[in-house]
């Protein structure tokens, strides 16, 4: 991919940085709200084996980015992180899942995820490690 835009720099700089801070979003940049409200954000997390951290990291993404949704790639956990996760996109629908039947690897997890939020329209696509 190249280099990131300016107005994406100044977006992703207004969102993470003020919302962290408790900030306004239009103290940084008064039209960094209106862009933020244009755009769907896509967080992807790929997973195995991480029940003890996905309600956390998933959780700690949606607090502090709210208008954002998340995306599970699930690689078979036998922890039983894919059914917690669908657990999770029950209850909020933010969240969603791709169960993929075996552990195939970061790379073509996130490909998977990349793909999906491409498909679904998502204009800004994220990835995240699970274990926070």
């Amino acid at each position: 991919m190249g280099a990131t835009s300016a107005p994406t720099q100044t977006w992703f700089r207004a969102i993470a940085g003020s919302r962290r801070n408790g900030d306004d979003v239009t103290a940084h940049n008064p039209d960094a709200a209106e862009n933020a409200a244009a755009r769907r954000v896509l967080v992807i997390i790929p997973t195995y084996n991480e029940v003890e951290n996905i309600e956390i990291i998933v959780g700690r993404v949606l607090a502090s980015v709210p208008a954002a949704n998340v995306l599970v790639v699930d690689d078979g956990s036998p922890d039983g992180t894919g059914k917690l996760a669908d657990t999770m996109a029950d209850a909020d629908p933010r969240v969603q899942v791709i169960h993929r039947a075996e552990k195939d690897g970061l790379g073509p997890a996130y490909i998977a995820g990349f793909d999906w939020g491409l498909d679904a329209g998502f204009d800004v696509l994220v990835q995240m490690d699970a274990d926070g």
